[in-house]
Parts: structure tokens; C-alpha cells; sequence
């Protein structure tokens, strides 16, 4: 069952961090220094815990997406325009006679250009 803390204070955090039994909960963190505190509380009140006590966010869905199905991969952004620029290259379509002029064609200005960069579409700079 997933339950979800909204902590305010310091003093509420440690009084969760005692409660809860770390034996039989995953603790999903936003970040590396949360995790890292995390880990620490709970080798203070243990000798071992599992590796999956404490996980960042993107860690949890990336174990849940490969639960789901082993055959999925998550990939880098980089590693995806490569593995799209590769595939668009043999068909010689005219738009995509090169990387930089895709990106020309996709977003003909600037502003449009940065903005579907932000919104983390993939374009072909």
C-alpha cells in the first residue's frame, strides 16, 4: 500500500522515521542527499537494510516499468536522437538532410526551438 507523508518540520520527520517499521517499507526519496539521510537514520536503528529500503523516485519507476515488462529499456535523451537521427538518416527525406537543418524545419524560430527543448520533446539539434 503506498502512503504518502507531507513533512513540515524536522521534528515530524524524525517522529515518522521512528513509527514506521523500516523491516517492512520502501521509503521513495526526491534526491541522492535525501536518500543518503535516509539511509543513515535507519543503519542507526538497524545493522543492515535492504538495498531497496530507500529509493529515489526515478529509481521506483524505473523497477516498476521493468516489473511491468522486462522488455522495456529507458534511455537518455542523447542516446534517443541518436538511435531516431540514425533511422531518419537512410530514408533521405528532405527535411532531414542533416541535424541542423531538421531542427530548422521542425521549429523555424528560435523561441519555438528552446521551447519544445524545455517541454523535453525530442527534436534533432
Amino acid at each position: 500500500m503506498l502512503k504518502v507523508h507531507f513533512i513540515k518540520t524536522a521534528q515530524e520527520k524524525q517522529n515518522l522515521f521512528t513509527a514506521v517499521a523500516s523491516h517492512k517499507s520502501t521509503w521513495v526519496v526526491a534526491d541522492v542527499q535525501s536518500r543518503s539521510f535516509l539511509q543513515n537514520q535507519l543503519l542507526s536503528q538497524n545493522p543492515l537494510i535492504e538495498e531497496s529500503s530507500v529509493m529515489i523516485a526515478n529509481e521506483l519507476w524505473k523497477e516498476l516499468l521493468f516489473i511491468s515488462d522486462p522488455e522495456y529499456r529507458l534511455i537518455s535523451e542523447d542516446l534517443a536522437r541518436s538511435l531516431v537521427w540514425e533511422w531518419v538518416r537512410p530514408r533521405q527525406l528532405p527535411w532531414a538532410r542533416t541535424a541542423a537543418s531538421s531542427s530548422a524545419d521542425i521549429a523555424a524560430d528560435g523561441a519555438t526551438r528552446a521551447h519544445s527543448r524545455a517541454s523535453g520533446q525530442f527534436c534533432f539539434a
